[in-house]
């Protein structure tokens, strides 16, 4: 008896074209990642994956559908890699908000071309999308960063490590002192090396001559 059972031709057509849209996705975020969403045409996306620019469009209807995708997907690890730091992290804040930024610079160091919508959000790449599209990409941005900082500043006060002060207003100094930071190291090809203990030392020390 033959205990070979053939699946239908249907189910395996599903299964590769669910395969072909998973390539398409994974090369459109390689190429985000090392060039930038501007900078990658769907042409660039079907030359790399070896297909024809028809078949990028059975599965996405326009480029900024697979923009979002890939923000979504990006978000998604960079959100696991700051929940894995804050699990390794000790209970003092001080240490946690230093491992949080340390996690969100490295992966900006290897996602440089998602550098600018990962910051701060920025319309970058989302020119052909609709409002509520980019501005729920903004907002994922900073929940991702301004949002978490806030919560680790209002720990760090009620364990008197931190003054009292607006944690919201300290954690959008923060992000924006790692985001003017960071675009200087890009625009000069240098490291996010020392960003985090440059960023850290401005906002708890600023730039006031002690007395």
């Amino acid at each position: 008896m033959n205990d070979i059972v053939e699946q239908p031709q249907s189910s395996l057509r599903e299964r590769r074209k669910q395969h072909l849209r998973e390539e398409l996705l994974s090369v459109a975020m390689r190429l985000f990642r090392e060039n930038g969403i501007d900078s990658t045409s769907v042409d660039d996306i079907v030359r790399a994956a070896g297909v024809a620019t028809g078949t990028f469009y059975l599965y996405f209807k326009v480029k900024a559908d697979v923009v979002k995708e890939a923000v979504d997907a990006l978000f998604a690890e960079m959100e696991s890699r700051v929940a894995q730091a804050i699990s390794l992290a000790p209970e003092d804040a001080r240490v946690t908000l230093r491992a949080v930024v340390k996690a969100h610079l490295a992966f900006l160091q290897e996602n440089q071309g998602m550098a600018p919508m990962l910051l701060s959000g920025r319309k970058q790449g989302t020119a052909d999308m609709d409002e509520d599209t980019a501005s729920s990409i903004r907002a994922r941005s900073l929940a991702a960063t301004v949002a978490v900082y806030e919560r680790i500043i209002r720990t760090g006060m009620l364990q008197t490590h931190f003054r009292e002060v607006d944690a919201g207003l300290a954690a959008h100094a923060l992000q924006g002192i790692l985001t003017g930071l960071a675009y200087r190291a890009l625009d000069s090809g240098e490291t996010f090396a020392g960003i985090d203990c440059a960023a850290l030392e401005l906002l708890e020390k600023g730039i006031k001559q002690g007395i």
